[in-house]
């Protein structure tokens, strides 16, 4: 897998305009930098498709496939990017009531066990934080959620959305809470969310901070 232990500075420093003044573990030697070019941020939500710049192995492990240009969003290193509703695709729908998924969503589909993407994060609060995601589940789906040796989950179970409309499991759309817990400290890190076991589409993970 693509996490490893922090090698950066434990010391703060300021970052561009209208970053936060963090203590630096992103690892040492990591020559990815954030899609956007600002860090996603916790608490808050890690939108899957915008895995960091870098390119394959050190950004991502997967297959690419590409420029994406759909539903107004566009990255020149794309993998398997597609988005709700496109043309083509089985009807995309929201359990448990099964209502249809709102259009133009992009998330990441045919994903391999064993396929990581890092994400230039901040985090800006120390604590407990609830990981929940939205996400379509066919079978048996584990991941991992990596920040540094000492602060990463197990192998997380993501539900199976199987058998809950007439649609194919993948593009049964839910928002599953409580999947895990993890302690963090604040601080600028690399997280590797890590495919262990395959069998979804992925749209995002949330990071809730327990009071």
């Amino acid at each position: 897998m693509g996490g490893g232990a922090a090698g950066g500075s434990s010391a703060g420093a300021a970052g561009a305009a209208g970053e936060p003044n963090l203590p630096n573990q992103v690892p040492a030697g990591y020559t990815g930098t954030p899609f956007g070019g600002t860090p996603q941020t916790i608490p808050g939500k890690i939108e899957i498709e915008r895995y960091d710049l870098g390119g394959l192995n050190v950004a991502f492990k997967a297959t690419a496939k590409g420029a994406f240009n759909k539903c107004g969003f566009m990255r020149g290193d794309g993998l398997d990017l597609q988005c709700t509703g496109q043309a083509g695709s089985p009807t995309d729908t929201t359990s448990p009531g099964c209502a249809v998924e709102p259009k133009d969503q992009v998330y990441l589909g045919y994903i391999n066990s064993g396929d990581w993407y890092k994400y230039t994060v901040n985090v800006l609060q120390a604590g407990t934080y609830v990981i929940s995601g939205h996400e379509g589940v066919s079978g048996v789906t584990k991941m991992s959620f990596v920040f540094t040796d000492a602060m990463k989950t197990g192998d997380v179970l993501l539900p199976s959305t199987a058998n809950m409309c007439a649609v194919e499991a993948y593009h049964v759309w839910a928002t599953q809470n409580n999947l895990a817990e993890i302690t963090l400290q604040p601080g600028k890190y690399v997280l590797t969310i890590t495919s262990v076991a395959a069998s979804m589409n992925l749209d995002w993970f949330a990071f809730t901070k327990k009071p």
